[in-house]
């Protein structure tokens, strides 16, 4: 049976800028998916200075073999200087859909 499937979630400030880091990663077969949704509001403290700011959020579903990979990459391509990376161990239901996103 195939591994569970992770998901990763991460945000920036511009749709551009999440389009193209979901696509690099999809073509670079780091993900199998990923998911672009936005805006959502984000408020907190950078910095010691209070912030609020329209973000767009990728969820990407990669195997869980992919996973540190994917990880790696996002800490080298993300313009931010502390971007949120967020991973959880999440199983498919569908164990076709499952055995597809392990295939990536």
């Amino acid at each position: 049976m195939p591994a569970a499937i992770i998901l990763i979630e991460t945000t920036l400030e511009h749709r551009e800028q999440a389009d193209q880091l979901a696509s690099q990663a999809v073509d670079a077969r780091l993900a199998a998916c990923a998911q672009v949704e936005g805006p959502v509001v984000s408020h907190y403290i950078w910095q010691g200075r209070r912030e609020t700011i329209p973000e767009f959020r990728i969820l990407f579903k990669v195997a869980e073999k992919n996973k540190d990979r994917l990880v790696e990459w996002l800490l080298e391509q993300h313009p931010y200087d502390c971007p949120q990376i967020l991973s959880s161990r999440v199983q498919s239901d569908n164990p076709d859909y499952t055995a597809w996103v392990d295939d990536v």
